[in-house]
């Protein structure tokens, strides 16, 4: 097949310059950058035939040079500049093609490559879209300058291809834009892999600086060392897919940086900017720092897990698998200063190595208990006689201990000290008679007969005795009521209690060291 000649003068056409076919090896062809101006709406040059479409076509073109000016855009809907119609293996290096409708328009047009292009000047820089045979795919765009156009380029329908950006500047495009116009200046819809690499971006107005929407959410847009200068109200908008930053500068200027929308993710790794929109499922290493759903700064916490990232995780901010997990914590000089460790097998520790050191722990803004404090070997409260050892609905079943207990019978302590009163003596004499033997209920509901027998007076009785002589059990410290709401069950996302039901209800009890004090009172 022989290929058309291009004009050595400047000259004005008025039908399309077509190359089609299968040129059946690389084919060379300069156009000696001299200007040609198309005054018609449709191609000026046109690469393959949408009429014959055959996917086997490789049209194997190498060309150079090309000057295109189009016609009066007034006058013309389709006008393009460049059209690959349904063809592979195109070439084209340096060019400036302006005042078209479409500068350089791919349709179906796949494994090509367009070197030092400047499109300008034009509805739509690039614009790619699909055929029956071909979608755009293994596309690349080397030194593109993409500049003073309505738009600056649109691709459409490439799910499973691969377009490339290389040092490629987009800027001055929809020069009337507003933030609200709903303008995506350069948009990649239903889109693959959208790849740019040193590229730029500036003065860009509108509602959307780079529009992305991936054919579903594995598609990803990757922006390596790029720079998007603010300009529209939105600078990269990241609809649905993945989206891959690196070391990239997204200026704000006021306006909002990288947004994710409800079907998007990212990683950012290097970049300077802020995010918005959907971060959950977006991580950020900057600075020495990794954010979940935030972009760090030096002065945030080495990790920073936003909330939303923790939920969309199903409130698992970390999994650690294996039979034997520990974390371990250091001083400056790699000496271990305490650790958690957990086992599939044995006990699980939470440790403390320094000599002097112990163990807080705390709820509702205080400190509840202190394990070895100040290197005491003792099991302690967070403060002096205000916290209790169980409750009334949840109680310790028994109490090991070595001696008795110890309280607290202080004279400093105390005030308003008495001998008893004849009621309370009288009171007294009734309560010794109330030693009863008795099984407790739910004893018998797991043991029943082998459930043992226990020696001890009824709360109940003791309070009616007090009565009989006048006084009010509940005065006493030796008699107890306790009454509570109920407690709802409390499970984790894996249906794991973290806090059991407790029913509503009431219980009766009484200090037996008290009691049996009062008690001696009747001998």
């Amino acid at each position: 097949m022989s290929l058309p000649s291009f004009p050595t003068t400047p000259t004005t056409i008025t039908t399309p310059i077509v190359i089609k076919g299968d040129l059946g090896g690389p084919a060379a062809l300069d156009a000696g950058n001299v200007k040609i101006t198309s005054t018609q709406d449709g191609p000026a040059l046109k690469l393959g035939d949408l009429s014959d479409p055959a996917p086997e076509y490789r049209l194997n073109l190498r060309l150079h040079n090309l000057n295109l000016t189009g016609p009066d855009r007034s006058t013309t809907t389709n006008s393009v500049g460049i059209a690959v119609n349904d063809t592979a293996d195109v070439y084209v290096q340096d060019g400036l093609i302006s005042s078209y409708d479409y500068a350089l328009k791919t349709t179906g047009g796949l494994i090509s490559d367009f070197y030092g292009l400047t499109l300008r000047d034009s509805g739509f820089g690039f614009h790619l879209s699909e055929t029956a045979s071909f979608a755009p795919n293994s596309l690349g765009f080397f030194g593109l300058r993409a500049i003073n156009n309505d738009r600056g380029g649109y691709s459409h329908a490439n799910p499973n291809g691969i377009v490339n950006f290389f040092n490629s500047e987009i800027e001055g495009n929809n020069q009337l834009g507003t933030d609200s116009d709903g303008i995506k200046v350069t948009e990649h819809d239903d889109a693959g892999n959208i790849n740019y690499f040193g590229s730029h971006f500036e003065a860009n107005p509108g509602q959307y600086n780079l529009y992305y929407n991936g054919a579903d959410t594995t598609k990803n847009l990757l922006m390596a060392g790029c720079q998007v200068v603010a300009g529209a109200a939105r600078q990269v908008h990241v609809e649905r897919g993945r989206a891959t930053l690196i070391a990239s500068r997204i200026a704000t200027g006021g306006k909002l940086g990288t947004y994710f929308g409800a079907n998007a993710s990212g990683t950012l790794i290097d970049v300077e900017g802020d995010i918005n929109g959907t971060l959950s499922g977006v991580v950020c290493i900057r600075s020495g720092r990794i954010g979940f759903g935030i972009n760090p700064t030096p002065s945030d916490p080495c990790i920073n897990i936003q909330s939303a990232s923790i939920v969309a995780a199903s409130n698992i901010a970390a999994n650690f698998r294996s039979d034997v997990v520990q974390l371990r914590f250091e001083r400056t000089n790699g000496t271990r200063v305490g650790y958690f460790q957990t086992s599939a097998t044995s006990d699980h520790y939470l440790t403390n190595d320094n000599a002097a050191g112990g163990i807080a722990l705390g709820g509702h803004g205080v400190t509840l208990l202190f394990v070895g404090r100040g290197g005491n070997n003792a099991i302690e409260p967070g403060a002096d006689n205000v916290t209790t050892n169980g409750s009334g609905p949840l109680r310790w079943s028994t109490v090991y201990a070595a001696s008795g207990t110890i309280s607290t019978s202080d004279a400093n302590a105390k005030e308003q000290i008495r001998d008893l009163d004849a009621a309370e003596r009288a009171a007294a004499i009734r309560c010794k008679a109330l030693v009863r033997a008795y099984k407790f209920r739910d004893a018998v509901a797991g043991k029943g007969d082998d459930a043992r027998w226990h020696f001890g007076v009824i709360a109940q009785e003791v309070r009616d005795a007090f009565a009989q002589e006048g006084l009010d059990a509940h005065t006493y410290g030796l008699f107890c009521h306790d009454m509570w709401e109920e407690q709802p069950e409390l499970l984790d996302d894996d249906n794991n209690i973290l806090r059991p039901f407790v029913p509503g209800g009431e219980r009766y009890s009484l200090r037996y060291e008290e009691l049996l004090t009062f008690m001696i009172a009747a001998l």
